[in-house]
Protein backbone atom coordinates (compact mmCIF):
# COMPACT_ATOMS: atom_id res chain seq x y z
CA UNK A 1 0.00 0.00 0.00
CA UNK A 2 0.73 3.72 -0.71
CA UNK A 3 2.72 5.58 2.00
CA UNK A 4 -0.03 7.93 3.78
CA UNK A 5 0.65 11.85 2.90
CA UNK A 6 2.28 13.76 5.26
CA UNK A 7 -1.43 15.61 5.96
CA UNK A 8 -3.17 12.95 5.86
CA UNK A 9 -7.16 14.31 5.50
CA UNK A 10 -7.67 10.49 7.70
CA UNK A 11 -5.84 12.62 10.78
CA UNK A 12 -6.79 16.12 9.91
CA UNK A 13 -8.29 16.37 13.13
CA UNK A 14 -5.03 15.63 14.64
CA UNK A 15 -2.73 17.94 12.42
CA UNK A 16 -4.96 20.89 12.12
CA UNK A 17 -5.37 20.86 16.66
CA UNK A 18 -1.36 19.63 16.82
CA UNK A 19 0.63 20.87 13.88
CA UNK A 20 3.70 20.02 15.76
CA UNK A 21 2.63 16.76 15.41
CA UNK A 22 3.66 16.34 11.91
CA UNK A 23 7.85 17.25 12.14
CA UNK A 24 7.79 14.71 14.99
CA UNK A 25 6.48 11.77 13.57
CA UNK A 26 8.33 12.22 10.31
CA UNK A 27 11.55 11.89 12.58
CA UNK A 28 10.57 8.54 14.08
CA UNK A 29 11.94 5.37 12.57
CA UNK A 30 10.84 3.93 10.42
CA UNK A 31 8.36 1.10 11.36
CA UNK A 32 6.74 3.52 14.04
CA UNK A 33 4.76 5.79 12.02
CA UNK A 34 2.03 3.45 10.49
CA UNK A 35 1.74 0.48 12.03
CA UNK A 36 -1.22 -1.75 10.48
CA UNK A 37 -3.82 -3.63 12.65
CA UNK A 38 -6.13 -6.43 12.47
CA UNK A 39 -9.06 -3.73 12.51
CA UNK A 40 -7.79 -1.30 10.03
CA UNK A 41 -7.27 -3.73 7.44
CA UNK A 42 -10.88 -5.59 8.07
CA UNK A 43 -11.69 -2.10 6.94
CA UNK A 44 -9.76 -1.79 3.77
CA UNK A 45 -10.64 -5.75 2.82
CA UNK A 46 -14.56 -4.09 3.56
CA UNK A 47 -13.86 -1.00 1.38
CA UNK A 48 -12.22 -3.01 -1.22
CA UNK A 49 -15.49 -5.35 -1.02
CA UNK A 50 -17.47 -1.83 -1.64
CA UNK A 51 -15.62 -1.02 -4.71
CA UNK A 52 -16.13 -4.02 -6.14
CA UNK A 53 -19.90 -3.81 -6.47
CA UNK A 54 -20.14 -0.29 -7.18
CA UNK A 55 -17.38 -0.68 -10.12
CA UNK A 56 -18.71 -4.47 -11.41
CA UNK A 57 -22.52 -3.56 -11.06
CA UNK A 58 -22.50 -6.36 -8.66
CA UNK A 59 -24.60 -7.05 -5.76
CA UNK A 60 -22.52 -7.12 -2.22
CA UNK A 61 -24.25 -10.68 -1.48
CA UNK A 62 -21.97 -11.70 -4.39
CA UNK A 63 -18.80 -11.19 -1.42
CA UNK A 64 -19.68 -13.89 0.75
CA UNK A 65 -16.98 -16.30 1.24
CA UNK A 66 -14.67 -14.65 -1.00
CA UNK A 67 -11.08 -13.74 0.13
CA UNK A 68 -9.23 -9.85 -0.27
CA UNK A 69 -5.62 -9.62 0.30
CA UNK A 70 -4.52 -6.24 2.49
CA UNK A 71 -0.58 -6.09 1.71
CA UNK A 72 1.77 -3.16 3.61
CA UNK A 73 5.48 -3.26 2.57
CA UNK A 74 7.64 -5.35 5.16
CA UNK A 75 4.46 -6.87 6.90
CA UNK A 76 2.93 -9.89 6.09
CA UNK A 77 -0.42 -9.65 3.99
CA UNK A 78 -3.67 -9.79 5.49
CA UNK A 79 -6.42 -12.31 4.03
CA UNK A 80 -9.95 -11.36 5.17
CA UNK A 81 -12.86 -13.71 4.06
CA UNK A 82 -16.25 -11.83 3.86
CA UNK A 83 -18.97 -12.93 6.68
CA UNK A 84 -22.42 -12.18 6.58
CA UNK A 85 -21.89 -9.62 8.57
CA UNK A 86 -19.55 -7.88 6.21
CA UNK A 87 -21.99 -8.36 3.38
CA UNK A 88 -24.76 -6.31 5.77
CA UNK A 89 -22.66 -3.53 6.88
CA UNK A 90 -21.17 -3.09 2.88
CA UNK A 91 -25.17 -3.62 1.80
CA UNK A 92 -26.40 -0.07 3.64
CA UNK A 93 -23.03 1.79 1.84
CA UNK A 94 -23.81 0.07 -1.42
CA UNK A 95 -27.24 0.68 -1.38
CA UNK A 96 -27.21 4.54 -0.56
CA UNK A 97 -24.49 5.06 -2.97
CA UNK A 98 -26.47 3.67 -5.89
CA UNK A 99 -29.68 5.89 -4.27
CA UNK A 100 -27.91 9.20 -4.71
CA UNK A 101 -26.46 8.28 -8.11
CA UNK A 102 -30.25 7.64 -9.56
CA UNK A 103 -31.08 10.90 -7.83
CA UNK A 104 -28.13 13.05 -9.82
CA UNK A 105 -29.11 10.93 -12.60
CA UNK A 106 -27.24 11.09 -16.19
CA UNK A 107 -24.55 13.07 -16.48
CA UNK A 108 -23.12 12.70 -12.87
CA UNK A 109 -19.73 12.62 -11.59
CA UNK A 110 -19.23 9.28 -9.72
CA UNK A 111 -15.47 8.48 -8.16
CA UNK A 112 -14.59 5.33 -6.05
CA UNK A 113 -11.61 4.86 -4.50
CA UNK A 114 -9.84 8.28 -6.65
CA UNK A 115 -7.21 10.24 -4.76
CA UNK A 116 -8.23 13.20 -4.00
CA UNK A 117 -5.44 16.34 -4.09
CA UNK A 118 -6.75 18.11 -1.28
CA UNK A 119 -5.40 21.74 -0.47
CA UNK A 120 -3.86 22.81 -3.56
CA UNK A 121 -4.65 26.65 -3.59
CA UNK A 122 -8.14 27.18 -3.03
CA UNK A 123 -9.49 30.10 -3.67
CA UNK A 124 -12.08 31.67 -1.22
CA UNK A 125 -14.09 34.20 -0.30
CA UNK A 126 -13.82 35.04 3.46
CA UNK A 127 -14.35 38.27 5.52
CA UNK A 128 -11.34 40.43 6.80
CA UNK A 129 -11.73 42.71 10.19
CA UNK A 130 -9.35 45.06 9.62
CA UNK A 131 -10.41 45.86 5.97
CA UNK A 132 -14.06 45.67 6.85
CA UNK A 133 -14.81 44.17 3.51
CA UNK A 134 -14.63 40.44 2.10
CA UNK A 135 -11.25 39.37 -0.08
CA UNK A 136 -10.39 36.34 -2.00
CA UNK A 137 -7.76 34.81 -0.11
CA UNK A 138 -5.51 31.76 -1.54
CA UNK A 139 -4.33 28.74 0.53
CA UNK A 140 -1.79 26.81 -0.70
CA UNK A 141 -0.24 23.62 0.81
CA UNK A 142 0.98 20.33 -0.79
CA UNK A 143 1.39 16.71 0.74
CA UNK A 144 -2.32 16.79 0.92
CA UNK A 145 -3.83 13.65 -0.28
CA UNK A 146 -5.91 10.76 0.55
CA UNK A 147 -8.16 8.42 -1.29
CA UNK A 148 -11.96 9.39 -0.86
CA UNK A 149 -14.46 6.21 -0.84
CA UNK A 150 -17.08 7.60 -2.63
CA UNK A 151 -17.52 10.94 -4.31
CA UNK A 152 -20.26 12.39 -6.41
CA UNK A 153 -21.14 15.64 -8.61
CA UNK A 154 -25.03 16.25 -10.01
CA UNK A 155 -27.59 18.99 -9.63
CA UNK A 156 -25.86 21.78 -8.66
CA UNK A 157 -24.49 19.48 -5.20
CA UNK A 158 -20.76 17.96 -5.03
CA UNK A 159 -21.24 14.84 -2.10
CA UNK A 160 -18.28 12.94 0.03
CA UNK A 161 -20.08 9.34 1.16
CA UNK A 162 -16.99 7.65 4.02
CA UNK A 163 -17.83 4.04 4.88
CA UNK A 164 -16.84 3.59 8.47
CA UNK A 165 -16.27 -0.30 9.64
CA UNK A 166 -15.79 0.83 13.23
CA UNK A 167 -18.01 1.55 16.42
CA UNK A 168 -15.83 4.22 17.53
CA UNK A 169 -18.73 7.16 16.54
CA UNK A 170 -17.62 9.31 13.90
CA UNK A 171 -19.43 12.97 13.43
CA UNK A 172 -20.82 14.02 9.93
CA UNK A 173 -20.58 17.72 10.45
CA UNK A 174 -17.31 19.88 10.26
CA UNK A 175 -15.94 16.35 9.46
CA UNK A 176 -12.27 17.60 8.45
CA UNK A 177 -11.45 14.49 6.72
CA UNK A 178 -14.17 14.62 4.27
CA UNK A 179 -13.88 18.78 3.82
CA UNK A 180 -10.26 18.33 2.77
CA UNK A 181 -11.66 15.78 -0.06
CA UNK A 182 -14.22 18.14 -1.18
CA UNK A 183 -11.70 20.59 -1.35
CA UNK A 184 -9.92 18.18 -3.99
CA UNK A 185 -13.00 17.06 -5.55
CA UNK A 186 -13.86 20.78 -6.24
CA UNK A 187 -10.73 21.59 -7.37
CA UNK A 188 -11.38 18.44 -10.25
CA UNK A 189 -14.29 20.20 -11.52
CA UNK A 190 -14.75 22.89 -14.46
CA UNK A 191 -16.96 25.55 -12.98
CA UNK A 192 -18.41 26.15 -16.35
CA UNK A 193 -19.57 22.62 -16.43
CA UNK A 194 -20.31 21.83 -12.86
CA UNK A 195 -22.12 24.49 -11.18
CA UNK A 196 -21.71 23.33 -7.11
CA UNK A 197 -24.11 25.00 -4.95
CA UNK A 198 -24.02 22.70 -2.19
CA UNK A 199 -22.26 20.01 -0.43
CA UNK A 200 -23.26 16.39 1.55
CA UNK A 201 -20.81 14.93 3.65
CA UNK A 202 -22.01 11.69 4.35
CA UNK A 203 -20.99 8.67 6.90
CA UNK A 204 -22.27 4.94 6.51
CA UNK A 205 -21.90 2.95 9.32
CA UNK A 206 -23.22 0.14 10.25
CA UNK A 207 -21.29 -1.07 13.58
CA UNK A 208 -21.73 2.38 15.40
CA UNK A 209 -25.64 1.44 15.94
CA UNK A 210 -25.26 -2.12 16.13
CA UNK A 211 -22.59 -2.40 18.99
CA UNK A 212 -22.82 1.01 20.43
CA UNK A 213 -25.81 3.17 20.36
CA UNK A 214 -29.10 1.26 18.95
CA UNK A 215 -30.60 4.96 18.65
CA UNK A 216 -28.32 6.17 16.12
CA UNK A 217 -28.55 6.14 12.08
CA UNK A 218 -26.52 4.36 10.18
CA UNK A 219 -26.23 6.94 7.78
CA UNK A 220 -26.04 10.21 8.64
CA UNK A 221 -25.48 13.44 6.17
CA UNK A 222 -24.48 16.94 7.17
CA UNK A 223 -25.02 19.50 4.04
CA UNK A 224 -24.50 23.04 3.49
CA UNK A 225 -24.06 25.76 0.82
CA UNK A 226 -20.06 26.05 -0.07
CA UNK A 227 -19.80 29.69 0.15
CA UNK A 228 -20.82 29.67 3.67
CA UNK A 229 -18.65 27.06 5.30
CA UNK A 230 -15.60 26.52 2.63
CA UNK A 231 -13.57 28.75 2.32
CA UNK A 232 -13.51 29.57 6.03
CA UNK A 233 -12.38 25.88 6.58
CA UNK A 234 -9.37 26.51 3.35
CA UNK A 235 -8.01 28.47 5.91
CA UNK A 236 -7.66 26.93 8.59
CA UNK A 237 -6.30 24.23 6.96
CA UNK A 238 -3.74 26.16 5.35
CA UNK A 239 -3.14 27.91 8.45
CA UNK A 240 -2.25 24.52 10.08
CA UNK A 241 -0.41 23.41 6.79
CA UNK A 242 2.19 26.26 6.56
CA UNK A 243 2.53 25.49 10.59
CA UNK A 244 3.44 22.08 10.90
CA UNK A 245 5.74 22.72 7.44
CA UNK A 246 8.04 24.51 10.49
CA UNK A 247 10.87 22.72 12.08
CA UNK A 248 10.03 23.87 15.39
CA UNK A 249 6.02 23.77 14.28
CA UNK A 250 3.73 24.83 17.17
CA UNK A 251 2.47 21.43 19.58
CA UNK A 252 -0.73 21.31 21.47
CA UNK A 253 -1.34 18.46 23.54
CA UNK A 254 -4.80 17.47 23.97
CA UNK A 255 -7.08 14.08 24.68
CA UNK A 256 -8.48 14.10 21.50
CA UNK A 257 -4.93 14.52 19.16
CA UNK A 258 -3.20 12.62 21.21
CA UNK A 259 -5.15 9.37 21.54
CA UNK A 260 -3.80 8.11 18.50
CA UNK A 261 -0.66 9.92 17.74
CA UNK A 262 1.93 8.03 16.97
CA UNK A 263 4.58 10.14 18.86
CA UNK A 264 2.86 10.80 21.98
CA UNK A 265 5.52 8.50 23.48
CA UNK A 266 7.99 10.70 22.54
CA UNK A 267 6.72 13.99 22.76
CA UNK A 268 8.25 16.33 25.27
CA UNK A 269 4.79 19.07 25.26
CA UNK A 270 2.89 16.18 26.09
CA UNK A 271 4.69 15.20 29.01
CA UNK A 272 5.32 18.62 30.25
CA UNK A 273 1.36 19.26 29.80
CA UNK A 274 0.53 16.25 32.38
CA UNK A 275 2.85 18.38 35.02
CA UNK A 276 1.10 21.76 34.18
CA UNK A 277 -2.08 19.77 34.70
CA UNK A 278 -1.68 19.54 38.11
CA UNK A 279 0.29 22.45 38.90
CA UNK A 280 -0.06 25.10 36.34
CA UNK A 281 3.45 25.49 35.94
CA UNK A 282 6.55 23.58 36.59
CA UNK A 283 8.26 23.84 39.89
CA UNK A 284 11.72 24.39 40.24
CA UNK A 285 12.51 22.26 42.88
CA UNK A 286 13.68 18.85 42.16
CA UNK A 287 11.64 17.57 44.71
CA UNK A 288 7.80 18.85 44.54
CA UNK A 289 4.99 17.92 47.22
CA UNK A 290 1.51 18.79 45.58
CA UNK A 291 -0.01 19.55 48.94
CA UNK A 292 2.45 21.45 50.39
CA UNK A 293 4.05 23.54 47.41
CA UNK A 294 3.26 27.12 47.35
CA UNK A 295 0.11 28.09 46.30
CA UNK A 296 0.74 30.61 43.21
CA UNK A 297 2.20 27.82 41.39
CA UNK A 298 -0.60 25.55 41.51
CA UNK A 299 -4.14 24.95 40.21
CA UNK A 300 -5.93 25.40 43.29
CA UNK A 301 -8.50 22.96 42.15
CA UNK A 302 -6.29 19.86 41.92
CA UNK A 303 -4.81 20.56 44.94
CA UNK A 304 -7.68 21.04 47.22
CA UNK A 305 -9.03 17.59 45.86
CA UNK A 306 -6.11 15.36 46.39
CA UNK A 307 -6.28 16.56 50.17
CA UNK A 308 -10.35 15.60 50.31
CA UNK A 309 -12.04 12.26 50.34
CA UNK A 310 -13.50 11.87 47.09
CA UNK A 311 -16.79 12.17 48.76
CA UNK A 312 -16.39 15.51 49.74
CA UNK A 313 -15.32 16.94 46.45
CA UNK A 314 -17.14 19.87 45.49
CA UNK A 315 -18.74 19.76 41.81
CA UNK A 316 -16.15 22.30 40.46
CA UNK A 317 -13.11 20.22 42.04
CA UNK A 318 -14.78 16.61 40.40
CA UNK A 319 -14.77 18.73 36.95
CA UNK A 320 -11.01 19.51 37.25
CA UNK A 321 -10.14 16.31 38.12
CA UNK A 322 -11.99 14.83 35.06
CA UNK A 323 -10.67 17.08 32.97
CA UNK A 324 -7.48 16.16 34.22
CA UNK A 325 -7.65 12.37 33.52
CA UNK A 326 -8.22 11.61 29.74
CA UNK A 327 -4.68 13.67 29.14
CA UNK A 328 -3.00 11.71 32.05
CA UNK A 329 -4.12 8.42 31.03
CA UNK A 330 -3.02 9.29 27.58
CA UNK A 331 0.47 9.73 28.61
CA UNK A 332 0.39 7.07 30.77
CA UNK A 333 -0.83 4.56 27.94
CA UNK A 334 1.87 5.64 25.83
CA UNK A 335 4.56 5.06 28.63
CA UNK A 336 3.67 1.89 28.82
CA UNK A 337 3.46 1.04 25.15
CA UNK A 338 7.32 2.78 24.97
CA UNK A 339 8.38 0.62 27.86
CA UNK A 340 7.14 -2.56 26.12
CA UNK A 341 8.37 -1.95 22.87
CA UNK A 342 11.82 -1.53 24.41
CA UNK A 343 11.57 -4.58 26.70
CA UNK A 344 10.85 -6.62 23.84
CA UNK A 345 13.74 -5.52 22.51
CA UNK A 346 16.01 -6.18 25.72
CA UNK A 347 16.45 -3.50 27.30
CA UNK A 348 15.87 -3.26 30.85
CA UNK A 349 13.58 -0.96 32.75
CA UNK A 350 14.46 -0.45 36.80
CA UNK A 351 12.10 -2.35 38.54
CA UNK A 352 9.90 -4.55 36.02
CA UNK A 353 10.22 -7.15 34.05
CA UNK A 354 8.34 -8.80 30.96
CA UNK A 355 6.33 -11.76 31.67
CA UNK A 356 4.01 -13.64 29.82
CA UNK A 357 0.20 -12.51 30.18
CA UNK A 358 -2.83 -14.84 31.37
CA UNK A 359 -3.08 -17.98 29.07
CA UNK A 360 -6.61 -19.08 27.31
CA UNK A 361 -7.34 -22.18 27.16
CA UNK A 362 -9.61 -23.46 24.04
CA UNK A 363 -10.63 -26.77 22.57
CA UNK A 364 -8.07 -27.87 19.60
CA UNK A 365 -10.88 -29.19 17.71
CA UNK A 366 -14.29 -28.03 16.52
CA UNK A 367 -17.63 -28.97 18.76
CA UNK A 368 -19.02 -31.71 16.47
CA UNK A 369 -15.57 -33.12 17.13
CA UNK A 370 -15.72 -33.09 20.49
CA UNK A 371 -19.23 -33.86 21.07
CA UNK A 372 -18.39 -37.21 20.07
CA UNK A 373 -15.18 -37.65 21.76
CA UNK A 374 -17.42 -36.87 25.01
CA UNK A 375 -20.23 -39.33 24.37
CA UNK A 376 -17.56 -41.89 23.80
CA UNK A 377 -15.53 -41.21 27.40
CA UNK A 378 -16.78 -42.99 30.55
CA UNK A 379 -16.67 -41.30 33.53
CA UNK A 380 -14.98 -43.19 36.84
CA UNK A 381 -16.81 -44.67 39.36
CA UNK A 382 -15.54 -44.10 43.47
CA UNK A 383 -14.19 -47.94 42.95
CA UNK A 384 -11.99 -46.59 40.32
CA UNK A 385 -13.59 -48.23 37.68
CA UNK A 386 -16.23 -46.96 34.44
CA UNK A 387 -19.45 -46.10 35.60
CA UNK A 388 -20.99 -45.65 32.30
CA UNK A 389 -20.63 -42.75 29.71
CA UNK A 390 -20.44 -39.09 30.29
CA UNK A 391 -23.63 -37.81 31.34
CA UNK A 392 -24.60 -35.17 28.42
CA UNK A 393 -25.48 -32.36 30.78
CA UNK A 394 -22.14 -32.55 32.05
CA UNK A 395 -20.64 -31.14 28.27
CA UNK A 396 -23.77 -29.51 27.23
CA UNK A 397 -25.81 -26.35 28.12
CA UNK A 398 -29.47 -26.16 27.64
CA UNK A 399 -29.02 -22.42 27.52
CA UNK A 400 -30.51 -20.35 23.93
CA UNK A 401 -27.18 -18.68 22.65
CA UNK A 402 -26.88 -15.19 23.07
CA UNK A 403 -27.91 -12.53 20.12
CA UNK A 404 -24.27 -11.80 19.59
CA UNK A 405 -23.86 -16.03 18.94
CA UNK A 406 -26.70 -16.22 17.03
CA UNK A 407 -25.21 -13.21 14.38
CA UNK A 408 -22.39 -15.23 14.38
CA UNK A 409 -23.58 -18.93 14.20
CA UNK A 410 -27.41 -18.30 12.63
CA UNK A 411 -27.31 -15.39 10.24
CA UNK A 412 -25.12 -16.98 7.90
CA UNK A 413 -27.41 -19.97 7.45
CA UNK A 414 -30.87 -18.13 7.38
CA UNK A 415 -32.46 -15.78 4.38
CA UNK A 416 -32.14 -12.09 5.33
CA UNK A 417 -36.18 -12.07 5.83
CA UNK A 418 -36.03 -14.72 8.74
CA UNK A 419 -33.17 -12.65 9.77
CA UNK A 420 -34.81 -9.56 10.33
CA UNK A 421 -37.61 -11.36 12.36
CA UNK A 422 -34.89 -12.75 14.78
CA UNK A 423 -33.56 -9.02 14.97
CA UNK A 424 -37.08 -8.24 16.24
CA UNK A 425 -37.07 -10.86 19.30
CA UNK A 426 -33.69 -9.04 20.49
CA UNK A 427 -34.23 -6.29 23.04
CA UNK A 428 -31.45 -3.66 23.92
CA UNK A 429 -31.10 -2.55 27.71
CA UNK A 430 -30.17 0.94 28.77
CA UNK A 431 -26.95 1.56 29.05
CA UNK A 432 -24.74 1.84 32.31
CA UNK A 433 -24.61 6.06 33.12
CA UNK A 434 -21.25 7.09 32.14
CA UNK A 435 -19.34 10.43 32.41
CA UNK A 436 -18.62 11.49 29.28
CA UNK A 437 -17.67 15.63 27.94
CA UNK A 438 -20.34 17.88 27.28
CA UNK A 439 -19.46 17.75 23.17
CA UNK A 440 -20.08 14.20 23.17
CA UNK A 441 -22.54 13.19 20.44
CA UNK A 442 -25.03 11.23 22.54
CA UNK A 443 -27.75 12.75 24.29
CA UNK A 444 -27.56 13.86 27.89
CA UNK A 445 -29.46 11.79 30.62
CA UNK A 446 -32.38 13.44 32.39
CA UNK A 447 -31.98 12.22 36.26
CA UNK A 448 -34.87 13.54 38.37
CA UNK A 449 -34.42 13.70 42.26
CA UNK A 450 -35.72 11.94 44.83
CA UNK A 451 -37.53 15.36 45.68
CA UNK A 452 -38.54 15.97 42.23
CA UNK A 453 -40.01 12.57 42.38
CA UNK A 454 -41.97 12.81 45.77
CA UNK A 455 -43.26 16.31 44.51
CA UNK A 456 -44.44 14.92 41.60
CA UNK A 457 -46.59 12.20 43.08
CA UNK A 458 -47.85 15.01 45.79
CA UNK A 459 -49.07 16.68 42.70
CA UNK A 460 -50.77 14.29 41.06
CA UNK A 461 -52.25 13.08 44.58
CA UNK A 462 -53.49 16.55 44.28
CA UNK A 463 -54.91 16.35 40.61
CA UNK A 464 -56.85 13.17 41.89
CA UNK A 465 -60.54 13.40 41.96
CA UNK A 466 -61.88 13.58 45.30
CA UNK A 467 -62.70 10.02 46.97
CA UNK A 468 -66.74 9.36 46.83
CA UNK A 469 -68.18 9.49 50.26
CA UNK A 470 -69.97 5.91 50.08
CA UNK A 471 -65.96 4.36 49.24
CA UNK A 472 -64.80 6.02 52.16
Amino acid sequence: MAKHATLAPSSASRWVACPGSVPLIEALPEGQQDRPSVDSDWGTACHEGLQTCLDDGVQPSSLLGQSVEVKHEGHPAYVHTFTQEDVSNIEHAYRYCIRRMQEYGAGALVFIEERMEAGLNFRGKVFDPEEMAVVETVTPFDNCWGTADIAMVGNGYAEIVDYKNGTWHVDEQDNMQMLLYLLGLLKRLDPATHHVQRARLTIVQPRSRRLVDPGVEIVRTWEFGIDDTLADWAVKFGDAAREAAKPDAKRNPGESQCKFCPARAVCPDLAQSNIQVLTQQAPESDTFDLRTAPGPELDPGLVDALARPVDALTPEQMARVLEAEPLIRSWLRAVTDHALGLMKKGEKVPGFKLVRGRRDRSWNADDETMLKKFGNWNRIGDNGKAAGKLKKDSYLTASVISPAQAEKVIKPQVTPKTWENIEKMVQWSDGKPTIAAATDHRAEMVVHSSEDAFKAADEAAAEAPATPSFLQ
